[in-house]
């Protein structure tokens, strides 16, 4: 069944928010005088932790008694404050776009942010905005919950949509629904979860090749 739409998750999909990601945690370590990691050292953690763990892990090295929540409410602020300043569109994202509007493909984000409006800031910012018939932000519940919601749209069955992600997660719940998925890296890598369960694309310029090759 030939794909009509293209669902794209957004953080760490079709951006790379390594330097955000990093220099949150430079953030914190020097407002509340912690352990100040290293690019290597947040990459390496990258691999297995959440923040929160890489957050305990600064305040057992710096021997501080620091709560956690007062850690990941100052981090969560510098994240909003500074997303748009920071967070970068991955190289090859437009062209693949470009190429998959050519294709006669709907495009659309589906983000669990809350707020749409710094990453359409960031879609306008990297001149990425106009090739999305729309984008999805969380409202309540699971990625599921808004993949539902684009479904809504008169024009797509499940069977010729197809959602881009480089969680498992979002991809498993794709597939429930009857969609077609299929895994990207993202900015640390690739999901440890989708290797071996799920075809993975080095980068987005081999997305149209994929969709061409499996979905005709």
């Amino acid at each position: 069944m030939k794909v009509k739409a293209v669902i794209f998750d957004f953080d760490d999909t079709l951006t790379d928010n390594k330097r955000l990601d990093l220099e949150s945690f430079r953030y914190l370590g020097r407002i509340l005088g912690l352990y100040v990691p290293s690019a290597r050292e947040i990459k390496e953690l990258r691999k297995t932790l959440l923040a929160k763990d890489i957050i305990s892990w600064m305040i057992k090295k710096s021997a501080r008694s620091v709560p956690l929540d007062l850690c990941l409410k100052i981090r969560n602020d510098f994240l909003r404050k500074e997303n748009e300043r920071l967070i970068i569109v991955k190289p090859k994202v437009r062209s693949a776009l470009q190429k998959l509007k050519s294709e006669g493909c709907s495009l659309f984000i589906a983000t669990t942010r809350t707020d749409i409006g710094p990453v359409k800031a960031i879609l306008r910012k990297h001149r990425v905005e106009r090739f999305f018939k729309n984008v999805y932000s969380k409202d309540s519940g699971d990625k599921i919950d808004i993949y539902k919601k684009i479904l809504l749209d008169p024009n797509l069955v499940p069977g010729e949509c197809m959602v881009v992600s480089n969680s498992f997660q979002d991809l498993s719940q794709a597939l429930d629904l009857g969609m077609k998925a299929v895994g990207v890296h993202g900015s640390y890598g690739v999901d440890p979860a989708l290797r071996g369960n799920m075809e993975v694309l080095e980068d987005l310029s081999k997305l149209v090749f994929y969709v061409k090759k499996h979905c005709d």
